[in-house]
């Protein structure tokens, strides 16, 4: 008997299916339902959640390198972009367009463009969202600001009950 359960177990490791894809009527059932992402965490719980992630990104050495390695491998040294149009003198001109604008790409403060994509990549990482908004600075220019999640809200007035 005991030599059966072996064979049996063995099968199991040596086959290496994952349950959900296996095409048979004894697959387990997993209680759960689902429902709209609002309704998942009140404002309250989606807070707290916040504030511990970046308690701990703050404070733990283990988190922080996390994120440091998440940041480095999505981000690396940043998006760049180079103008391939069939205009030799427009890709010349739009390249030294963005290389002067890189540096400025921030509206409200001096990070460049390669050092927004890497707050961008963290507070992903951290916080689950961030939210950016491209505008224009005094001189007319495009400027990039970024917004973090928990600054937004629904206003009240347009708050849709959750029952509906």
């Amino acid at each position: 008997m005991k030599l059966r359960h072996r064979v049996k177990a063995a099968w199991r490791l040596l086959s290496g299916r994952y349950e959900g894809a296996q095409q048979t009527p004894y697959r387990s059932q997993i209680p759960g339902s689902l429902q709209s992402a609002r309704l998942d965490a009140s404002a309250s719980t989606r807070e707290v959640l916040g504030r511990k992630a970046r308690y701990f990104e703050r404070n733990s050495a283990l988190v922080n390198r996390l994120a440091d390695l998440f940041e480095t491998y999505v981000v690396g040294t940043g998006i760049q972009f180079f103008p391939v149009s069939s205009d030799a003198e427009w890709n010349a001109r739009a390249a030294a367009y963005l290389e002067a604008w890189k540096p400025f790409a921030d509206l409200s403060s001096l990070q460049g463009f390669d050092t927004l994509q890497g707050i961008i990549a963290r507070a992903l990482l951290v916080d689950g969202e961030i939210f950016v908004v491209l505008t224009q600075g005094e001189s007319g220019f495009p400027r990039i600001q970024l917004v973090e999640s928990h600054r937004c809200a629904t206003p009240p007035d347009r708050r849709i009950h959750p029952s509906r």
